[in-house]
């Protein structure tokens, strides 16, 4: 398995296509900010659990942030 195949390869990365990567950390500030949540450490660990529980082993950006809001809804 390749590491854009892996939905999170290191404790802090995820993969999102074979170009593409980002750091969970960058990609839940972003998904924080884009939402207007309170920018707090509380609503980035709870974000950072639900990236980590996403299913599959391959990650699509916007796949995930669908996914993401309607577990937050």
């Amino acid at each position: 398995m390749t590491n854009y195949q892996q939905c999170v390869s290191e404790p802090d990365r995820a993969y999102f296509s074979i170009a593409e990567e980002q750091e969970v950390a960058y990609y839940v500030a972003q998904y924080i900010k884009a939402r207007g949540y309170a920018d707090s450490r509380e609503n980035k660990n709870v974000l950072t659990r639900h990236v980590r529980q996403y299913p599959g082993d391959t990650i699509r950006y916007d796949a995930l942030t669908k996914w993401l809001d309607a577990r937050l809804a």
